[in-house]
């Protein structure tokens, strides 16, 4: 029996369809703080009488929900049990949970005085269409905005296969379409396709530059899947705050 030691060369790091949208450096989660707030104003301006935004609030509202998943995990380690913080990061999370305490309070005063814009029997929707974002985000939001660069990958790492400034602007520009085939079409969902597009072609790049199939059957029955309840869910949310609006 040979002694002969064969070296076992250290493994790649898979990338998941959700790494070639996730944030590494603060630049970039501060990008999507500032979309998470643009889609707020979006979605409310339809409450304040934008009526041609309506159609486009299914994209709104999917979008919203990517942003808030994507800075949610990327800040989750600093979120996380205070046991597995050191002191510094357990002063900077503390500091970002006092700023979005005072700035709740802020959007619930704002949400107060726009509501005024509104007719009476929508004010309920207008103060929970604006307030519950915020009161939801504004956490994470701090965190995301004041949390410096993560570290140099450790050497093996696969690039994203683009800068995060680029994949920034590939997938606002998904957003932007979106709403405009929405508005052009008349059809909410059909603004998903340039969101998803985005979405598929940004992680299809990083896998890629891993050296990993782009897509695999398994991946696309997920994807397809989750698409599903994405619009059950959609839907059911636009049902509930605009299904009684005159």
């Amino acid at each position: 029996m040979s002694d002969r030691v064969v070296p076992i060369r250290p493994a790649v790091p898979l990338r998941s369809w959700t790494d070639g949208a996730m944030p590494t450096t603060r630049a970039s989660r501060r990008r999507w703080v500032v979309a998470y707030a643009l889609l707020v104003c979006l979605i409310y301006a339809s409450v304040l009488g934008w009526r041609a935004i309506e159609v486009a609030l299914v994209v709104a509202f999917a979008a919203l929900g990517a942003v808030f998943l994507v800075l949610t995990v990327s800040t989750r380690e600093l979120a996380g049990d205070r046991l597995a913080l050191d002191e510094r990061d357990e002063i900077a999370r503390d500091q970002a949970f006092r700023r979005a305490y005072r700035l709740l309070l802020a959007a619930f005063g704002v949400a107060i005085l726009a509501s005024m814009l509104v007719p009476r029997d929508s004010r309920e929707i207008a103060i929970v269409t604006w307030f519950v974002p915020w009161a939801l985000f504004l956490p994470t939001g701090m965190l995301a905005w004041h949390e410096p660069d993560d570290l140099e990958p450790p050497p093996g790492e696969p690039a994203l296969g683009m800068s995060e400034l680029v994949r920034d602007a590939l997938l606002g520009s998904g957003v932007a379409a979106g709403v405009a085939v929405a508005i052009v079409s008349g059809v909410g969902f059909a603004g998903l396709l340039p969101l998803i597009a985005a979405l598929a072609l940004a992680a299809g790049v990083a896998r890629r530059e891993a050296g990993q199939p782009v897509l695999r059957v398994r991946t696309a029955a997920k994807l397809v899947a989750a698409y599903v309840v994405l619009m059950a869910a959609v839907g059911l949310v636009l049902g509930l705050l605009f299904g009684n609006s005159p």
